[in-house]
């Protein structure tokens, strides 16, 4: 009986993460959507958390679709996001707010994301054209899915 536990695992898992990668496919032709930034770096600090190796690489694999689809640097995401874990999130575990841990969580996602863009259109001769509003919307956005999520646990 176990194997069918772990057969019907391993589908949800693969149906997720497809989902996932036919969301980000998605998003580059319905501008409405938020890229799910935030929810990557929930998945990403989870499975880093959990020592799980292969859904963490699944979760690399999909920041290099998002970079590739987007036309971002290669790794720009994945730097970011080690930056705000091992600088920023680290620190952030020893105040007693954990309750609501993830909304910061998101908001260092988006706040980051849209400073690497500033420093990076700035210095080198990559750009990418994003309205602050824009970043507000996609952080709102974020900010009530994983809400939902989270409530519905």
């Amino acid at each position: 009986m176990q194997r069918s536990g772990s057969y019907r695992q391993a589908v949800k898992n693969i149906f997720f993460f497809a989902f996932l990668f036919i969301y980000q496919s998605l998003v580059g032709l319905a501008t409405f959507l938020p890229p799910l930034l935030g929810v990557f770096f929930l998945l990403f600090l989870f499975y880093d958390d959990k020592d799980d190796f292969w859904h963490f690489c699944v979760v690399l694999g999909i920041l290099f679709v998002i970079e590739a689809f987007n036309a971002i640097p290669l790794g720009f995401l994945v730097l970011l996001f080690l930056l705000l874990r091992y600088v920023m999130i680290l620190y952030s575990h020893k105040f007693s707010f954990t309750r609501f841990l993830w909304v910061i969580e998101i908001i260092l996602v988006y706040v980051g994301f849209y400073c690497l863009l500033v420093v990076s259109s700035r210095f080198l001769e990559f750009g990418i054209e994003l309205s602050p509003l824009i970043l507000l919307y996609y952080l709102a956005v974020e900010i009530i899915m994983v809400g939902i999520y989270e409530h519905s646990l």
